[in-house]
């Protein structure tokens, strides 16, 4: 008789676990998320301990459901605002690497032109496929890493090339005259690296690459 009168407690850790679930996901996320995981957790091994004198599995299960799901959208919040943070300053480290790799790719085009030009009365070449002695092995070059170009077959090179090379220019042009420069299509409506006579490369920003290589295109 005493038995069937018993009163079965429920545990304060399970209804612990549930409070603290249920704010878990209304505000106070992860930091309330993990004490309704770990008390309910506790809670759940008490009453299997209690022999029956403990109550409370629902409230248990209910805040472990909320607590884990509150930890799991805090989780998805923080790694979507560290995202947001992140991918901008890996876009501005890509575009960094590409601009650097296209001045290094014009670098390398200005001393061909320089070469060809000691072989031709101080006259740089015409196009960039009369360098084919000086830079046929190096197809590339002629390649901007902001596009998406795969390098072609030579003779067609300044069909393909990411580069404009500026004809009848000799190395009795000013210093500063442009030589080659990138095309708009490799960095649409920010600027571009710009080639000179005296092999010196640049990036221009989209006011001064326009001025000085608008004649050219």
């Amino acid at each position: 008789m005493d038995e069937a009168l018993k009163v079965t407690k429920t545990c304060e850790l399970a209804v612990w676990s549930l409070v603290l679930g249920i704010l878990s996901l209304m505000c106070f996320g992860m930091v309330s998320g993990i004490p309704a995981v770990i008390c309910g957790h506790l809670a759940q091994s008490r009453i299997k301990q209690s022999d029956g004198s403990l109550g409370g599995v629902g409230l248990a299960i209910g805040g472990l459901v909320s607590g884990y799901i509150g930890i799991v959208l805090t989780s998805i919040a923080v790694l979507g605002i560290l995202a947001g943070m992140l991918l901008p300053a890996v876009a501005r480290a890509r575009d960094s690497a590409q601009i650097t790799q296209c001045r290094s790719n014009l670098s390398q085009i200005g001393k061909c032109c320089m070469m060809y030009a000691m072989e031709h009365d101080n006259t740089f070449p015409p196009n960039f496929k009369t360098l084919a002695d000086f830079a046929e092995d190096s197809p590339t070059l002629f390649v901007c890493p902001a596009t998406d170009k795969q390098p072609k077959d030579f003779s067609s090179v300044d069909e393909w090339s990411d580069y404009t090379l500026v004809p009848n220019r000799s190395q009795a042009d000013p210093m500063s005259a442009v030589l080659a420069f990138s095309k708009p299509e490799c960095y649409p409506n920010k600027g571009g690296n710009v080639l000179r006579v005296d092999g010196a490369v640049r990036w221009c920003d989209i006011e001064e690459y326009n001025a000085l290589t608008a004649e050219f295109r």
